[in-house]
């Protein structure tokens, strides 16, 4: 591969419609991840009945399967309401996917005329064993095709209906990186770890991101803790229910720190993540304690804050 010349909109550049349609989502790959703009946009959501699903209007670059061709935007201006096919032998499942395909002669070998669709991609299996979290059978984008996922579904055999996280996960990437602000007040907890991480406010904290290769996550948390006993405590960051910084009590773990009794101070942690892999993963966070009198807390008055975050561009100098 060598450099593309003459340079993009240079004084005297002969260009053709393919050329400039090229250069144009050259610029646009520069600009965009892959994903979708607004938090809204393309969202998959089930059905009013049966085995039906429904996409939301909304803006999405997709990535060119080929190389040197940017990224496509495509707009879709109205909910499309999109129907599965049934699973016939009761008890088993199948791995959907719904996504949006761009199909351009100029860049992939295919149909003769450009053209962009949201649709059903039909998984490969029919089994009880087929899960949205092992993806059993879901198939391999078309080799004809530009392709970004929206959602896997799980089509369940009886007709639905399909259930938002049972049956519907999200699993779009956002073209200006993922954020997630989180406020929590629904009430205090003393953890359950004494002396071991377990999950800090779960219910509240727990976000689910559609992660990339080489795209660092950035998970930021400020809370309050207070006990009426000396003791240590620890909080980290957990990575699909898993503690990523120590999993006991230790002086190297992250966030350890011990306190006197009857006090109370508000703790500040950041911890980047730079190995995840691509995919569909759940950060939260987890916390140990060194007996049962402390209390981590989650009010109006005095709530926890937590965000999770794509750091991109990821820049490496001088």
């Amino acid at each position: 591969m060598a450099i593309i010349s003459p340079p993009m909109y240079s004084q005297g550049q002969v260009v053709t419609a393919a050329v400039s349609a090229r250069n144009d989502r050259q610029m646009l790959q520069g600009m965009f991840l892959p994903g979708v703009v607004q938090p809204g946009d393309m969202k998959v959501i089930q059905g009013l009945s049966g085995l039906t699903v429904r996409v939301a209007a909304g803006v999405a670059y997709v990535p060119a399967a080929s190389a040197n061709h940017g990224h496509y935007r495509i707009v879709n201006d109205s909910e499309i309401i999109l129907t599965h096919d049934t699973v016939p032998v009761g008890g088993n499942f199948r791995l959907d996917q719904i996504i949006v395909e761009v199909q351009d002669p100029a860049s992939l070998a295919g149909p003769s005329v450009p053209s962009a669709t949201i649709r059903i991609l039909k998984g490969t299996t029919e089994s009880s064993g087929v899960t949205l979290a092992n993806r059993t059978g879901a198939a391999a984008f078309p080799s004809t095709s530009h392709c970004l996922r929206l959602a896997d579904v799980l089509v369940p055999s009886g007709g639905g209906p399909m259930v938002m996280g049972t049956n519907i996960r999200g699993r779009r990437a956002f073209a200006r990186g993922a954020y997630r602000k989180i406020v929590g007040t629904s009430g205090n907890a003393s953890p359950a770890g004494l002396n071991a991480y377990a999950a800090l406010f779960s219910s509240m904290l727990d976000t689910r991101i559609e992660c990339r290769t080489g795209v660092t996550i950035r998970q930021s948390i400020l809370l309050r803790r207070s006990g009426t006993a000396a003791q240590e405590f620890g909080v980290t960051p957990s990575v699909d229910g898993s503690a990523v910084v120590g999993t006991a009590t230790s002086v190297n773990s992250f966030g350890n720190e011990g306190f006197a009794a009857n006090t109370s101070e508000f703790v500040s942690l950041q911890y980047d993540h730079t190995g995840i892999a691509a995919g569909s993963h759940v950060f939260g966070w987890h916390a140990w304690i060194g007996n049962a009198s402390g209390t981590f807390y989650a009010s109006v008055t005095t709530p926890v804050i937590a965000t999770v975050e794509e750091i991109y561009p990821n820049v490496v100098g001088p």
